[in-house]
């Protein structure tokens, strides 16, 4: 009889343990391909405009097929995936051609682009990006090109500062 409440109270202690961890999980975002449309600053410099007026953080604005973009020279990721011929700005970095766009999880697309104008394929820069949303306005960017990068990796994210707005 004592072992059976000793097994009872396990079960129960067990089984609450198991239903607090499932219900403190938080949801995935499912994100859309046109979610990528924007203009993307990296955390840490994000985080140091948080403070100053728009006036004060210098953006230099351009026209996109998705409306009008805020950009930082050098530091912002450019992002037009619905223009007629779909293009990425990493920042310094350089701009990218878009060949292919593909939703791989819920939260998740893949891009692949290159970087070059030569007529030549053998002579451009081919690369997959891998976005991965956090939410509408923030995500991080799996690149093996750019590994151990400061600016890509799980743990660097990237804060959207412009682009249309989040659909219902």
């Amino acid at each position: 009889m004592f072992m059976q409440k000793i097994n009872y109270f396990i079960f129960i202690i067990f089984t609450t343990m198991i239903t607090f961890s499932s219900c403190t999980k938080a949801p995935i975002y499912e994100a859309s391909i046109t979610d990528l449309n924007g203009t993307w600053l990296p955390n840490w410099s994000y985080k140091a405009r948080l403070n100053l007026t728009e006036e004060e953080q210098d953006f230099f604005y351009f026209l996109f097929s998705w409306g009008v973009a805020k950009s930082v020279i050098h530091l912002t990721n450019d992002i037009d995936i619905s223009a007629d011929e779909p293009f990425i700005t990493f920042g310094g970095d350089g701009g990218f051609d878009v060949t292919s766009i593909t939703q791989i999880e819920p939260d998740s697309i893949k891009v692949s682009a290159y970087q070059g104008r030569s007529r030549e394929p053998d002579e451009r820069l081919y690369l997959e990006f891998i976005f991965h949303f956090i939410d509408y306005n923030t995500l991080w960017i799996e690149v093996d090109y750019f590994e151990g990068n400061k600016i890509y990796g799980k743990d660097k994210l990237w804060h959207r500062i412009s682009g249309p707005e989040e659909s219902e």
